[in-house]
């Protein structure tokens, strides 16, 4: 089918990737981190995102743009429905648990926004699946959930009248 799926995958675990009964293919997304796209995403980033859904000022709860990779995962089983996995401690940054009185889902907006998405949903509070016009390499798959993060960072903090760092 998608012969790129099978090149680039490397099961994150034994016993874990494509068999005959289950297609999805997991991908680590610290090993994406020196593609093009990523690395120009991570460079769009400002260099710490703060823990604005809780206190911005609490630098344990910042982000380094650096290690937004590290804080994200993606599976697909075709290259057009991709299910992307946020760590906890992107939740201080962008809020898809509700911590503010900001009642959007600023990330899944940000991914809705973004050219050749057909859709998106927000699953449980830290998997979303979106669904893409045509199939993507994973490498560009987290470069767009990086800038998402960012985005929705950026918007967050003017909701809530947050002076980001340039």
């Amino acid at each position: 089918m998608w012969t790129w799926l099978k090149r680039w995958t490397e099961p994150l675990r034994p016993g874990f990737g494509p068999d005959e009964e289950d297609d999805v293919v997991e991908y680590d997304a610290t090993k994406l981190a020196d593609a093009p796209a990523v690395v120009a995403a991570i460079a769009r980033a400002p260099t710490t995102l703060l823990g604005i859904t809780v206190d911005p000022a609490r630098a344990e709860l910042a982000v380094d743009r650096d290690d937004l990779p590290r804080c994200l995962g993606l599976s697909t089983v075709d290259g057009r429905a991709w299910e992307l996995f946020l760590d906890d401690g992107v939740s201080s940054v962008v809020d898809n648990r509700r911590m503010t009185a900001v009642t959007e889902d600023l990330f899944e907006l940000a991914l809705a926004g973004q050219s050749g998405v057909v859709s998106t949903a927000h699953l449980d509070t830290e998997i979303y699946w979106l669904r893409l016009a045509r199939p993507e390499t994973p490498e560009t798959v987290l470069a767009r959930s990086i800038d998402a993060i960012v985005s929705a960072h950026r918007e967050l903090a003017r909701r809530l009248g947050i002076v980001l760092p340039t």
